[in-house]
């Protein structure tokens, strides 16, 4: 949701919102993907990069309308993971591509969790069995015996 206007004279103001948002986001689907859930203890990027595609122009922040990130984990596993996606314009342009790596490890119970409930203990349960269905279900499996 955006709290305010940024000027169209700052171009790369509005890369550094696309960047921020790309790097916040990215490791929660890697998360999802070894079966933590959003019970995480620690959480961090290893690198990150961001390829814009576009001019500034077609990159700003302005008007109505919808920003689409198609993200996917091409290899998660063991409390690490492979973060890509594509970033698309409300007018459909391909405007940014990533790519990041990083760490996630999942709260164990007694432990504080930084997202579920926002910092409250952990007291057991298991969060595999509230990931999605994935057609990789031999990943999640396997990053369960690491």
């Amino acid at each position: 949701r955006r709290v305010g206007e940024m000027s169209r004279a700052q171009p790369n103001l509005h890369a550094a919102a696309h960047l921020y948002a790309s790097d916040r986001n990215g490791l929660f689907l890697v998360s999802k993907a070894v079966g933590f859930g959003d019970r995480l203890a620690k959480i961090a990027s290893l690198g990150h990069s961001v390829i814009f595609h576009t001019e500034a122009d077609e990159m700003l922040l302005e008007g109505e309308g919808w920003w689409t990130q198609e993200a996917w984990t091409t290899r998660s596993g063991g409390g690490r993971g492979l973060h890509e996606s594509k970033m698309w314009s409300p007018s459909g342009i391909h405007v940014a591509t990533t790519l990041q790596d990083g760490l996630v490890k999942k709260a164990e119970p007694g432990m504080l969790a930084m997202f579920e409930g926002f910092g409250e203990v952990f007291n057991g349960g298991d969060a595999e069995g509230e990931t999605e269905a994935s057609g990789d279900r031999a990943q999640l499996k396997e990053s369960a015996k690491l």
